[in-house]
């Protein structure tokens, strides 16, 4: 008896389906209509917008191509900066790493003093290198090197106002 039921529940529902007008290849989708449309021109100021100030090594904007510096090395990304130590004097560098990883600083100044710093920096972890001894007016470039990288770090331009 289970199985008559079930014979005919698929019956009525074939012939409901067919009695609906649906049919392989009855319907086709041409896709959406087009219409035609009219150009139209807008007007743009082309005023030529001033350069940023770059101060020591800063960049206004993250999203500014930065170009190598003298020996080549690329630019960090936005998470390595530095900047102005923002209780008292020195310079403060901000690393971040996506892997552990040893880290060495390297603070070059104009006087020609060069002073690093090395650290343990854990997987996705920021560390903060402090030079407290070192004017951040004295500041030519600083360098962050790791095992598989090398790279400068633009100065954060916040910490100087």
């Amino acid at each position: 008896m289970d199985i008559g039921k079930a014979a005919v529940t698929v019956a009525v529902a074939a012939v409901s389906v067919s009695g609906c007008g649906y049919r392989m290849g009855a319907y086709s989708d041409a896709g959406p209509t087009l219409h035609p449309t009219e150009n139209r021109a807008v007007a743009a100021s082309a005023a030529a917008r001033p350069e940023p100030v770059v101060r020591h090594n800063a960049s206004i904007a993250a999203n500014h191509a930065v170009p190598p510096n003298a020996d080549g090395d690329p630019a960090c990304p936005p998470s390595q900066a530095w900047g102005r130590q923002p209780e008292g004097p020195g310079v403060l560098v901000t690393v971040w790493a996506e892997d552990s990883t040893a880290v060495t600083v390297l603070v070059r100044t104009d006087s020609g003093a060069d002073i690093a710093e090395r650290g343990m920096v854990d997987r996705e972890d920021i560390r903060l290198f402090e030079f407290p001894k070192i004017d951040a007016s004295e500041v030519r470039e600083v360098l962050i090197m790791t095992n598989t990288q090398r790279c400068f770090a633009i100065a954060d331009p916040m910490t100087f106002e």
